[in-house]
């Protein structure tokens, strides 16, 4: 049976987790570098916890699906994460070198039953018919188990991969465009001036409202105005002092019905 650790960490003793295999430990961490091998996450350490911020939504966790409130919004959540995170949206990018493949659970629930090898290999195609830059494939966190199964496909699109250890900020360094199928990445990318490309449609994607979905445009990809679309994706973002100030609830609540 398969099992991952997900664990929180500082500074404290993980010595427990020495006699668990490496690579089903994640280890997300504000302070010292893990003293055991395992999969490190380096997050800043900005000093309190109310610059947490977690999504919200009533139904569902899609876009598509789930009530996010969002569709009345104001400045305030997005002013908040701004401050919290030193953040703000780069201007778009138009130089970069490599396309980076971001790469969802194999079976996960927002595949939706679209076998990933099948996703990547013709991801690889439609990449291909259109651009010749480098491919940097990045795996999900949770799925370096699954790397060798991969590696032909690597191999026939002369495509490398991105190292265990290293931080999605670092394969943005030098990104010309991301291409993933509806994850996260498809926000992250164009908050750091990075055009995203998606499979799925887009209403099952939080970066869906600004995303291309036509390959042929990859080197000429579409670069839509993001200052709607970010206050709006803020807007279902919450602190833990949102939580207990009310402020959260105050503003979900008009949609109980």
């Amino acid at each position: 049976m398969g099992f991952e650790i997900v664990v929180a960490h500082y500074n404290e003793n993980l010595d427990w987790l020495k006699d668990f295999p490496p690579r089903q430990i994640h280890v997300y961490s504000k302070g010292n570098t893990a003293a055991i091998p395992c999969v490190q996450h380096t997050l800043p350490n900005i000093g309190r916890e109310a610059h947490t911020y977690l999504r919200y939504s009533f139904n569902g966790v899609f876009p598509a699906t789930g009530i996010y409130c969002n569709d009345r919004y104001t400045d305030e959540n997005w002013n908040n994460m701004r401050r919290d995170y030193n953040m703000d949206l780069a201007p778009w990018r138009t130089q970069g070198n490599h396309i980076l493949i971001t790469l969802q659970r194999p079976m996960g629930w927002s595949m939706r039953g679209i076998n990933l090898m099948s996703w990547l290999e013709e991801t690889f195609t439609k990449i291909r018919q259109y651009s010749d830059r480098p491919i940097v494939l990045r795996w999900h966190p949770g799925n370096w188990k699954e790397f060798p199964n991969y590696a032909h496909l690597l191999a026939k699109y002369n495509a490398t991969i991105s190292p265990q250890e290293r931080h999605i900020t670092e394969d943005l360094k030098n990104c010309w465009a991301l291409v993933c199928h509806n994850s996260t990445p498809s926000a992250v990318a164009p908050i750091e001036g990075i055009p995203a490309f998606i499979t799925d449609d887009p209403s099952y994607s939080q970066g869906g409202d600004i995303a291309n979905t036509d390959f042929s445009l990859l080197e000429n990809p579409s670069m839509p105005d993001r200052e709607q679309w970010i206050r709006k994706l803020a807007q279902c973002h919450w602190s833990f002092e949102d939580l207990r100030s009310g402020r959260c609830w105050a503003h979900m609540r008009q949609w109980v019905v």
